[in-house]
């Protein structure tokens, strides 16, 4: 005896529709951009955050080289610091030129501004976009910092610029 199914049943397909695929497509496309933006957001602020400290123990190793130099700044180099153990050797790389990288993998530079009352800290290939705000928080943690008068900003919006000048 010949069983006879309802045409419904036969007809229904089990499986994901191309509407409901779509739908998956989309949300995963959304979740991986809001993603991809925190990390992105949180590489950046971690960035930053190094750079303060870098620019602040070179702060403190500036005021130590002062010290140590007859309150100036004659020969005050990135290499000089790390010579004189007034910041880690690792601020240096390659410990006979010293071509100290800053978190975007970029130089940083110390120099004189004049001798006797200052010096200079560069830090090159800071993103634009983040330039600005870096500065801001560096300036920040400047206030701690010992130095006497200082200021950073941004020069051409790619590098970092923090002057010192001590207080006479």
């Amino acid at each position: 005896m010949r069983q006879t199914v309802p045409i419904r049943s036969r007809n229904k397909i089990s499986g994901m529709g191309l509407l409901e695929l779509l739908l998956a497509l989309t949300v995963i496309a959304i979740l991986l951009v809001m993603a991809t933006r925190y990390y992105k957001s949180a590489k950046e602020s971690q960035r930053i955050g190094e750079a303060v400290s870098m620019m602040s123990t070179i702060f403190r190793g500036g005021a130590d080289y002062s010290i140590a130099h007859n309150h100036t700044y004659t020969g005050i180099s990135l290499k000089a610091l790390a010579d004189n153990g007034d910041i880690p050797g690792s601020f240096c790389g390659n410990r006979v030129t010293c071509p100290g990288l800053n978190p975007w993998n970029s130089t940083i530079t110390v120099g004189e501004t004049n001798p006797a009352g200052g010096y200079i800290v560069k830090m090159f290939g800071v993103p634009e976009v983040t330039c600005d705000n870096a500065a801001a928080i560096i300036n920040t943690s400047l206030s701690n910092a010992p130095v006497g008068n200082s200021k950073a900003l941004c020069d051409n919006k790619t590098a970092i610029v923090a002057v010192v000048y001590e207080v006479s």
